[in-house]
């Protein structure tokens, strides 16, 4: 299981769009301007585009079918892939049909083939492979490999002593030198042509393959975001209402990290941002507060603007397992600002107080977890004194992530420093009976979400908060056992969400009055 889709798509894409209609960027010079600032190749190849899969079974009624355009979708398992092939199953039971066009999965990857057993009947999958890097992502892994002889290019730019160790260090102005200007601006070219050039392939494979006349509307999801500049184009040029569905916030961040804290960020993606929210004929995002953000920002689009959660899910969960081991866990992808460091040190503590051992005590990460940045992830527990205690195991199954939430009683989330967003893992989460603690903010969509449970929550450097949490919910733990699900204690499924979407889409369809 791995966490949000912001540093999720750093691939590669290929070609740029041929003289399609659909391929055309929207009209305003300015959008022109940044839009257009990878097309350095060829014309995209569309001979990679195939259907991946057809759920079989019988359709009933007349369903409307939709396109949908999203980089992630079953069999991947991330988490952008997980609400598009979760809602689909309940939009089926709403009269929708998707045809689906995501990333061809890498050919090392294993599909799994419950996920698309698991979609409704008439569910087509089509894929567009990733492309060859283009040029700033070349220039970009040539620096990489150099950087490793430079200690200068080693450390992060952004990394205050304060920040290497978990800490959050108050904002101060800083001098930019000319050297972190461009690698800046590197960095954000190279993660921008990537989602660039697979958008824009599988725009022209779209164009080429499918009938735009078939579909009542042409849907994309992201991150990666450029998507929807190209699907709005499809649905522009076949007279198709565009859909577009931010699953993260596209141009407003209350926060960027290093690679994407450069004046191209805003240059590039507010005019990209600003033209689709103009054109769609609906823009759902996964928080009242990113709903919020946009509507400021686009008054005269704010009736299109609506919130669709990403919600729990009904399928059966591995039972929970005591063996009388406490654990505490994690399950996700650890970005830059989600450096465990701090919480290691509490953990250190809480350990002291107890006095327990290894055989009482574990402390469980699985997914991307063994670098943060450029450091081990090992290393930093062993620095920490928690290295017998904790086990790190790569990106397993969905079905192996299940168990290690089910055997857990307490699961950790790094809370993005975006205020905007809820981490996907957190509808896992809350439907296991155990303890959750928030690491980070406690001005954000996701404790705004949880207010009422039992969710804990700490700021990222506050050891001294996440020791007491750790020392609470063990004396609870051995005086009375886990805690109820907070899906018990909140309203958070996702068929409620779907049926919101159904809703919208309904009223999107309905003749004019």
């Amino acid at each position: 299981m791995v966490d949000s889709d912001l540093a999720r798509h750093r691939r590669s894409s290929t070609g740029r769009p041929d003289s399609d209609p659909a391929s055309a960027p929207p009209r305003t010079p300015r959008a022109r301007r940044a839009i257009r600032l990878n097309t350095t190749d060829p014309p995209a190849s569309t001979a990679g585009f195939r259907l991946l899969h057809a759920s079989r079974g019988v359709v009933g009624g007349r369903p409307r079918r939709l396109l949908l355009m999203s980089h992630a979708f079953a069999p991947s398992r991330i988490v952008g892939a997980l609400r598009w092939s979760r809602m689909v199953d309940l939009l089926a039971s709403a009269g929708y049909m998707l045809d689906v066009v995501s990333v061809a999965p890498a050919a090392s990857s294993v599909i799994e083939q419950s996920m698309l057993d698991a979609l409704p009947p008439g569910t087509r999958i089509f894929t567009v492979p990733e492309p060859v890097p283009g040029p700033w992502n070349r220039m970009l892994a040539a620096l990489v490999q150099a950087r490793r002889r430079s200690v200068a290019w080693s450390q992060p730019a952004t990394a205050s002593p304060q920040a290497r160790s978990g800490a959050t260090a108050p904002e101060r102005p800083q001098r930019i030198s000319l050297a972190r200007s461009v690698r800046r601006a590197l960095i954000f070219l190279a993660h921008d042509e990537a989602e660039v050039r697979w958008a824009e392939a599988a725009a022209v494979a779209v164009r080429r393959h499918l009938d735009l006349g078939a579909y009542r509307a042409i849907v994309s999801s992201g991150p990666p975001h450029y998507v929807h500049v190209m699907a709005g184009a499809l649905a522009r040029g076949s007279g198709r209402p565009h859909v577009a569905d931010l699953r993260d916030p596209w141009a407003r961040w209350s926060w960027l990290g290093e690679e994407y804290a450069s004046f191209l960020f805003l240059t590039t993606r507010i005019p990209r941002e600003a033209s689709v929210v103009a054109n769609a004929a609906l823009v759902t995002t996964t928080s009242d507060r990113q709903s919020d953000a946009l509507r400021r920002a686009y008054p005269k689009q704010a009736a299109h603007v609506h919130t669709v959660l990403n919600g729990t899910d009904d399928a059966p969960l591995p039972p929970p397992t005591d063996d009388g081991v406490f654990r505490i866990s994690f399950a996700g992808l650890l970005y830059l600002d989600r450096d465990p460091t701090v919480l290691f040190r509490a953990i250190r503590g809480f350990l002291d107080t107890t006095g327990t051992t290894p055989a009482q005590v574990r402390v469980e990460f699985m997914g991307d977890v063994e670098l943060i940045g450029e450091r081990p992830v090992r290393d930093i527990a062993n620095a920490a004194g928690i290295g017998p205690w904790l086990t790190l195991t790569p990106s397993r199954p969905r079905a192996e992530a299940m168990l290690l939430l089910a055997r857990s009683h307490v699961l950790i989330n790094f809370a993005e420093r975006l205020q905007e967003t809820i981490a996907a893992k957190i509808f896992e989460y809350v439907r296991f009976p155990a303890w959750i603690l928030l690491i980070g903010p406690d001005d954000s969509a996701t404790h705004d979400l949880l207010r009422g449970s039992h969710a804990l929550s700490a700021a990222p450097d506050d050891a001294q908060a996440m020791q007491r949490h750790l020392e609470s919910t063990y004396a609870s733990w051995r005086k009375s056992g886990r805690p109820r699900p907070i899906t018990e204690l909140l309203p958070l499924s996702r068929t409620v969400q779907a049926r919101r979407l159904a809703e919208l889409l309904d009223r999107l369809f309905a003749p004019a009055t």
